[in-house]
């Protein structure tokens, strides 16, 4: 049981994994059912400017941001490099709850560098 967690597990992030995922979506997504990929902007300008460290505490604020924005019944994983899915399994804008805007604007604020920093 603990190989499967460690092969279902992104190290980094400490999320689910591709792998994970596509074990835990349905054969067929039913109607009213959403995924949503998420990609990182402007990530690579990050590991070079300020390096793989800070990149690396980037995915971490990133994955930590999406995934206290959703519900209990959202899946969410690291589906490789800056690339996250959420898969939403009741989509219906009556049931979402605003998360995309929230979770950018979390994002963007624990990944700016702080003012007197130069690195993040």
């Amino acid at each position: 049981m603990r190989l499967q967690k460690v092969a279902q597990t992104d190290a980094l992030t400490g999320i689910g994994n591709r792998r994970w995922l596509m074990s835990m979506l349905p054969a067929q997504l039913p109607m009213g059912s959403a995924i949503a990929q998420l990609d990182l902007d402007h990530f690579k300008h990050i590991n070079d400017r300020f390096g793989h460290a800070a990149g690396d505490r980037v995915l971490r604020a990133a994955a930590e941001a999406l995934g206290s924005e959703l519900r209990g019944s959202d899946l969410l994983a690291r589906w490789g490099g800056e690339e996250f899915l959420v898969y939403l399994p009741d989509a219906r804008p009556s049931t979402q709850p605003p998360w995309p805007s929230a979770c950018a604007a979390r994002c963007r604020a624990s990944a700016s560098p702080k003012p007197g920093r130069t690195s993040l």
